[in-house]
């Protein structure tokens, strides 16, 4: 390419989106957190609330806090060698002792790291010494490090509750595939981090489903009813640092004898307590006592159901879309307090101020929030989970076979029933018993003819299976490119991936795109999608006083941007101009003037004593090319000539001055006057 062209190439709209978003999977090592944001909470004087509870040893823990209260309140972290709470341990004679705790203060901010290398219980205490009620609000992150505190981390949330459903005990939880950021390899725990702006749920749901449910408080039964839930939390981040957590949910239910009807939730968990109203929420549904809804009108056939939930952020508000076997059916803007900057679904080993996981889930269960316990009795559904990453739809790295119980207590979603591996990212509900399990596991990779997990961290057989590139020959061809965690990689760099990854292999199509100009061709392949931009240098000197300026595309000047969608062929038009040097007797000058066009224009002046020629003849010469103009009575000549070579060009002017035959005039009429004279003397 010539020195001083230029051509910039734009990423695809997908990477760019993706790299604005943070799209993508971190791998967090054995890190797991809890974020909470308490406000406005009463405390009773000489009593204590607990904020955060842990079994194991081995673990490195970090708080950091922030805490103002009208009267003085503390921080404290007690220890008991039981594995149990510190109040339950206390009652059954256990001994408790307390290992930190901060000074009474109405305003307590600061932070404090501890490795607890005792094994036992250890559990993080607000302590309202004061005879008076404490009104407090309270900002803590917990952090803890270790695989103990991954694995203690996690067990709550995959551990099946007891109920009695009609005087028979039975254990439930919302069955079916859960992602919490956190999977197990060879017996050691790790955590990731995992952010996305789509996230999809598969159930195959047959017409044979027998599923009998109940009331909340399980003694009574109320009939055939179920429901899979697609849940997941999209957390905002706001213009002044701040972020905001909502829990959506997209859900497809049976009840007694009807059909498959869709629906969707919103809930703002951002802090304790938190809600949504109409003002801030548009969509096609209403928030009633806090919580988003909307029902599809109409009722969807058996058989596979597709679920859908993507999240971003648009001119400062959060959107949230809803989409049923592939189609929109609800579109929720939310308008935060300030703006938004960005929005996306995350997955994540830690806890929302509302002390809620920020998993993702397809989760079998009951019906809505009165009727949350259904039994399943015969018949098979199969679950997909997947997440969007790069373009593709991918599994997460790991999941787990329990929803968060945590949060389906909060309205609905147990069942009683079995989850049988099916392959990652899939799996089948069937009756039986809660199994916590963890479903799979490990590196996943997809490629274009499979997904596969595996426990090796040498990943170069996957694409050394593959053709590098598909050349079609008529300007377009495939590419094989990879993305680890999200972002683009070096096929020779999946020698190495770290354990936990997510790697996308895929192909994406180039066009050649070939752009000629005067001295100069360039070609080169670009992706389908991306644009460039076409630009060259406003003036190029050929020498010989012979330029080129003012270059143009199919009549279109420069820069030029252009979106690849096609193979594209461009040649760049240039305005041929030429030197001309003139010189008159009266002035000289130099001007370039286009190819064809009027050249070596001049005006000559023909007057002399401010009066204009009796007769005047100008002429030019450039070159061999010579061209004349004669004129009475003339102030001035104009000259042209056209087609001439550049050069050097001269004036020549041959003139009769008007003056003499002003005085000849002027001495004539002197006579007759004189005469005049003579004849009245």
């Amino acid at each position: 390419m010539r020195l001083g062209s230029i051509l910039v190439v734009v990423l695809a709209a997908l990477l760019l989106a993706a790299a604005a978003h943070g799209y993508g999977l971190q791998p967090t090592g054995q890190c797991v957190s809890r974020a909470l944001n308490l406000a406005h909470q009463k405390l009773w004087p000489d009593d204590h609330f607990p904020l955060w509870f842990f079994v194991g040893t081995g673990v490195q823990l970090i708080i950091r806090f922030d805490v103002s209260s009208n009267v003085p309140v503390e921080l404290a972290i007690f220890y008991t060698s039981s594995n149990m709470p510190v109040e339950l341990a206390r009652r059954l004679g256990y001994q408790v002792r307390e290992i930190w705790a901060t000074q009474p203060s109405t305003r307590i901010v600061g932070n404090y790291t501890v490795d607890l290398k005792a094994p036992g219980a250890y559990e993080l205490f607000i302590k309202n010494p004061s005879s008076a009620t404490a009104i407090y609000t309270a900002i803590l992150n917990v952090i803890m490090c270790g695989g103990p505190a991954v694995k203690s981390w996690l067990e709550p949330y995959i551990a099946p509750w007891r109920r009695i459903l009609n005087k028979t005990p039975v254990f439930v939880a919302p069955m079916g595939i859960a992602a919490y950021g956190v999977m197990e390899v060879d017996g050691q725990y790790f955590t990731y981090t995992l952010t996305t702006d789509a996230v999809k749920g598969v159930a195959y749901i047959p017409s044979n489903i027998s599923a009998s449910d109940y009331y909340w408080n399980g003694a009574y039964y109320y009939g055939q009813a179920y429901s899979v839930r697609l849940s997941a939390f999209v957390v905002a981040r706001l213009t002044d640092g701040t972020a905001q957590y909502y829990w959506i949910q997209n859900i497809v239910g049976f009840e007694k004898g009807g059909g498959l009807k869709v629906w969707d939730n919103i809930w703002n968990v951002t802090t304790v307590p938190s809600i949504l109203d109409n003002s801030t929420v548009r969509g096609n549904g209403e928030v009633h006592f806090g919580q988003y809804g909307y029902t599809m009108p109409n009722s969807i056939p058996f058989g596979r159901v597709e679920l859908e939930m993507r999240a971003y952020a648009a001119d400062g508000k959060i959107i949230v879309e809803f989409y049923a076997n592939g189609q929109e059916y609800d579109e929720v803007t939310i308008t935060p307090r300030v703006p938004a900057v960005s929005a996306y679904i995350v997955i994540a080993p830690t806890r929302t101020p509302a002390d809620a996981p920020l998993d993702l889930e397809l989760v079998f269960g009951g019906y809505p929030r009165y009727i949350p316990l259904a039994v399943l009795n015969a018949g098979r559904i199969g679950l997909e989970l997947y997440v969007r990453m790069n373009g593709a739809w991918v599994p997460p790295p790991s999941a787990w076979s329990i929803g968060s119980m945590l949060v389906a207590n909060l309205v609905f979603g147990y069942s009683s029933a079995s989850v049988v591996p099916q392959g990652v990212g899939s799996a089948l509900v069937v009756p039986g018993a809660p199994n916590p399990r963890q479903l799979w596991a490990g590196t996943i990779i997809a490629t274009p003819i499979g997904i596969n997990a595996t426990n090796s961290t040498d990943l170069s057989p996957y694409a050394g299976s593959l053709p590098k590139l598909v050349n079609f020959g008529n300007g377009t061809r495939l590419i094989l490119v990879a993305y680890v965690n999200g972002r683009p990689a070096q096929l020779s760099s999946l020698s190495a991936v770290p354990l936990g990854s997510l790697v996308v292999l895929q192909y994406e199509r180039q066009y050649l795109v070939s752009i000629s100009a005067p001295g100069n061709y360039t070609t080169g392949w670009f992706d389908e999608g991306s644009t460039i931009v076409v630009d060259e240098p406003p003036v190029v000197d050929l020498g010989n006083d012979t330029r080129l300026v003012n270059p143009l595309i199919n009549g279109t000047a420069l820069p030029l941007s252009i979106s690849i969608d096609k193979p594209i062929s461009l040649s760049v038009e240039y305005t041929r101009q030429y030197l001309a040097s003139i010189h008159t007797p009266f002035y000289n000058s130099s001007v370039w003037v286009n190819a064809g066009a009027s050249y070596a224009s001049a005006e000559v002046p023909t007057t002399f004593a401010g009066l204009p020629a009796l007769y005047a003849e100008a002429s030019i010469a450039c070159g061999g090319a010579t061209n004349s103009t004669p004129g009475f009575f003339a102030s001035s000549l104009e000259l042209e000539l056209t087609t001439a070579p550049a050069g050097k060009c001269s004036i020549s002017v041959h003139e009769v001055p008007s003056l003499a035959l002003v005085i000849v005039a002027v001495v004539a009429a002197i006579v007759i006057l004189f005469r005049k004279l003579r004849k009245r003397s």
